[in-house]
């Protein structure tokens, strides 16, 4: 067929089987037959749609990502915060335990501890710099203390001794006590009498011959007061009653924040004896009379002595 004016004709598309002359393709779905169409084959190169629960066919179970705690690491601070502390110390036992512990790593500010219900078995020792505390908080965490494992935490805000360093103390607004309930006192002229002898002089003064009203007795007479022997300087001290768990760690970390600190011995035939060595006898005094009485557990407490020349 010659084009007329060198124009080809347009190509006119084949016809689809089933569609009318003049109308449009048949319905998305619908099948020529009257039934829904099968479901389109993937492309060659192309992924097969998702199965069940987001399954492909044939790839095997999805992984499972893994779960990442998402909490905020703890801040650091210069206080923290040490529980888990025996309830039974008395509180300047206990902050002159832990000064002895913790000023190893830094100046100490402040050590805050209160024997209050809600305060019991815990302290706040508050560092003159945040690094003194984070060395702190990373080292002593677990560390045995009077047979119990501290737990250490930051505190969540500034104590009042820092913030008022760098000028941000708030003065806080304490409630209101309740008032106290107090029980009537006896009256003061009965005991007033019951201690009071003939002619008005002191049962423990009276003179000799004085007669005393019934039922007082005289004092019995003073003890003359107990005179410790003098102990002779030594480089080297003499720990007792150490417990059973006690190991050459734990009393390195006690004595070696004094200068002049060169070693500790324990006995291998005694589990509660213990040498410490300094380098002089100044040295060591210092460090006696700093951890004598030191609470190693609920029940043992540290005993030093120099040890005989």
């Amino acid at each position: 067929m010659e084009h007329l004016g060198g124009v080809p004709p347009m190509a006119v598309p084949p016809p689809v089987p089933g569609m009318v002359p003049g109308m449009g393709p048949p319905p998305p779905g619908l099948h020529m037959g009257g039934g829904l169409a099968p479901p389109p084959m993937p492309m060659p190169g192309m992924m097969p749609p998702p199965g069940v629960d987001g399954v492909v066919p044939g790839s095997g179970p999805v992984p499972v990502p893994a779960v990442v705690d998402q909490r905020p690491a703890e801040p650091a601070s210069h206080t923290i915060r040490v529980n888990n502390l025996d309830e039974k110390i008395k509180e300047a036992q206990l902050k002159t335990n832990l000064h002895a512990i913790f000023d190893q790593f830094g100046k100490i500010v402040q050590i805050v501890a209160m024997k209050s219900l809600k305060r019991r078995g815990q302290a706040f020792i508050v560092f003159d710099t945040i690094e003194s505390a984070v060395k702190a908080h990373g080292t002593m965490q677990g560390f045995p203390f009077s047979g119990k494992e501290m737990n250490i935490r930051f505190a969540h805000t500034e104590s009042d001794v820092i913030a008022k360093r760098n000028g941000t103390y708030k003065q806080r607004v304490k409630p209101p006590k309740p008032p106290i309930k107090r029980k009537a006192k006896a009256p003061a002229e009965s005991v007033k009498r019951a201690n009071v002898g003939v002619g008005g002089a002191v049962a423990g003064g009276a003179p000799p011959g004085t007669v005393l009203p019934p039922g007082v007795r005289p004092p019995p007479s003073a003890a003359p007061a107990f005179v410790p022997p003098v102990e002779v300087p030594h480089n080297i001290l003499f720990l007792t009653s150490l417990p059973v768990e006690t190991t050459e760690l734990m009393l390195s970390t006690l004595f070696n924040k004094f200068p002049g600190f060169k070693e500790t011995r324990l006995v291998p035939s005694r589990h509660d004896i213990a040498f410490v060595e300094y380098d002089n006898e100044l040295q060591a005094s210092m460090a006696k009379n700093s951890l004598q009485g030191f609470k190693l557990t609920a029940s043992a407490t540290l005993q030093i002595a120099f040890a005989k020349k």
